[in-house]
């Protein structure tokens, strides 16, 4: 994307080794940002589902790389970086690999994803391209409130499509709490577990009356309604409207009810935009946090030792530490589950 530095100076890429520390202090090594053919956002995304997919359990790799035929040729990629140590520490299969995730999407839309020259793209329309739609099946239906051993799973239960908002902006937010009937519209912040569960909760209330007369039939006690999700996302992003006067916050884990029990969604990278310019916190293995910008120290991913305690601590002091980076304000909330 657009940067200070001049395009008749720009960052070259070299087939040069990564120097320095060991691959256990510096993580791996990264793509880096090209001022000739603007890269930025394509950078940002391969990084992100990299740290992602490398975090993630063989089945939900497995699911992932089902959902889009992008997913899965990006997964193969991944696979081979992640094969050994001098693939995960050399900068030029980085940038390789990278390329060739950029044809790929250039193939898919070029308008959107242009191949060469000083034009920006954007990351939301990138991860659009590798994750399935976010409409998902939810079950609805009546529970004893006793916990009765023969009604503690759905009956009656109707399935029900629906578009979880993640587009978080003004409007959306004010809807979910007309809907839910609890919260407040004017709140000046919100975080991402409290979005999910105010949406869930004016589902729910639509869905209440059908069951309005229903008894436990093990019991005759009173049920009451519940909704599951029958398939969690195996990629959930928040999309952060920078015009919204409500401020997103980052949960540490963004929890989803299922029918098997409920589904942990783990943040994973938080994506920041300033100046026409991504960068990125990304979430490794052992819950380290990684700083990344391909314009930066080579595009290595520098571990970030508050943000890493930050995300250990949770709560408040964690929101707060992770809601901006600099000057940068948070884009994109990229939850997965493990």
């Amino acid at each position: 994307m657009r940067d200070d530095v001049p395009p008749s100076a720009p960052i070259q890429h070299t087939n040069k080794p990564r120097q320095g520390r060991q691959l256990e202090e510096i993580g791996t090594a990264g793509c880096r940002w090209s001022a000739m053919d603007w890269s930025c956002a394509y950078d940002l995304v391969f990084m992100l589902m990299f740290y992602v997919f490398q975090t993630g359990s063989k089945q939900w790799k497995l699911k992932w790389e089902a959902t889009r035929p992008l997913a899965y040729s990006l997964g193969e990629m991944y696979r081979k970086l992640g094969s050994s140590t001098p693939q995960m520490s050399s900068g030029h299969v980085f940038d390789e690999m990278h390329d060739a995730f950029r044809d790929l999407l250039f193939a898919i839309n070029p308008i959107n994803f242009p191949r060469y020259g000083e034009v920006g793209a954007s990351v939301s329309k990138i991860m659009l391209e590798l994750t399935p739609e976010l409409e998902f099946c939810s079950l609805i239906g009546s529970v004893c409130v006793n916990e009765c051993p023969g009604h503690t799973r759905l009956t009656n239960a109707a399935r029900t499509r629906h578009t979880l908002p993640t587009i978080c902006s003004r409007s959306a937010w004010v809807q979910i709490v007309r809907d839910s009937g609890i919260g407040n519209a004017e709140a000046s912040s919100v975080s991402t577990q409290m979005w999910v569960n105010f949406f869930l909760q004016g589902e729910l209330n639509k869905c209440r009356p059908l069951f309005a007369s229903s008894m436990c039939p093990a019991c005759n006690g009173d049920v009451d309604a519940r909704v599951f999700y029958e398939e969690p996302p195996t990629v959930l992003v928040f999309d952060i409207d920078s015009g919204s006067q409500v401020k997103v916050l980052p949960s540490a884990i963004v929890t989803l009810p299922c029918m098997d029990g409920n589904v942990e969604l783990h943040l994973r990278a938080i994506v920041y935009l300033a100046d026409y310019h991504f960068s990125a916190q990304l979430v490794g293995e052992h819950n380290k946090v990684w700083k990344y910008d391909g314009r930066l120290d080579d595009g290595v991913p520098q571990l970030d030792q508050a943000s890493s305690a930050a995300y250990a601590e949770g709560g408040p002091t964690f929101m707060a530490h992770m809601s901006s980076l600099g000057s940068s304000q948070a884009h994109l909330l990229v939850y997965a589950a493990q």
